[in-house]
């Protein structure tokens, strides 16, 4: 026999002493007092069920909720020994019996194990989380780079599609540029370049498709442009090619 089974056994026995003493006095009272104690007799009753249901089973509600039931019939017991004349066996008996019956819950609640979440355990998908990166490699690379030199330029008032088309389009070109130059310049020593770079994304001048200017980014008339009517510029070369003349902010 566990110890769970004798604590079922023991307050089994605590709980049929208490209903044996305390019908019988129900029953010997008069009036208001008999139907307000016949009424607490069947709440008695019900509660006692529940807990001890909840014993069996091993419910985290369980004691607490003996806790409480016993604490009312000692209370109980109190108010009808000082004014319906109850006797004083009576009394002690039940009064102990309550007393006992809240000892030995009060004694398990302060037992009770509750499952411990394993801290050196890992969830069974710890492997797919990632933790990002800071700054890509490759953004790390140019950042180090002495030769290659950012502008700031407001990325957010870019249009998400026209910015991985520029950066398809530069890729593409890149890859192609490439390919040219191992086929040209196999035989040929590399020359490290002096010159300074500039690199701009997604565009260095915007445009307006209604309009026949061109702006800096950060031109108040540039701000004023619908996201759907922007059209980014590499350069001044490929603005005069498509027919667009500088603005008077870049004068």
């Amino acid at each position: 026999m566990n110890k769970n089974t004798g604590v079922v056994i023991a307050l089994n026995a605590v709980l049929l002493l208490f209903f044996v003493k305390f019908i019988p006095r129900v029953f010997e009272l008069h009036r208001k007092a008999f139907i307000g104690e016949l009424m607490l007799l069947g709440l008695f009753l019900a509660v006692a069920l529940i807990a001890m249901a909840g014993v069996y089973f091993k419910l985290d509600f369980s004691y607490p909720l003996l806790l409480v039931f016993f604490a009312v019939t000692l209370v109980n017991t109190l108010f009808l020994y000082f004014n319906y004349g109850f006797r004083l066996y009576n009394f002690v008996l039940l009064s102990f019996v309550g007393l006992l019956g809240f000892v030995i819950s009060l004694n398990k609640l302060d037992k009770q194990s509750y499952p411990k979440p394993n801290a050196n355990k890992l969830p069974g998908d710890f492997d797919r989380f990632k933790i990002p990166e800071p700054m890509p490699r490759k953004l790390q690379e140019k950042a180090s780079d002495a030769n290659v030199i950012f502008e700031d330029i407001e990325f957010e008032k870019a249009d998400e599609k026209e910015v991985k088309e520029l950066q398809t389009y530069k890729a593409e070109r890149k890859e192609s540029e490439d390919k040219e130059s191992k086929k040209t310049t196999k035989s040929l020593p590399q020359k490290k370049s002096s010159k300074y770079t500039a690199e701009y994304s997604p565009g260095k001048f915007v445009a307006s498709k209604s309009s026949t200017s061109y702006h800096a980014p950060k031109c108040e008339w540039a701000e004023k442009i619908n996201k759907k009517n922007r059209v980014w510029l590499a350069s001044k070369e490929d603005a005069k090619k498509k027919g667009y003349k500088a603005h008077s902010c870049l004068e």
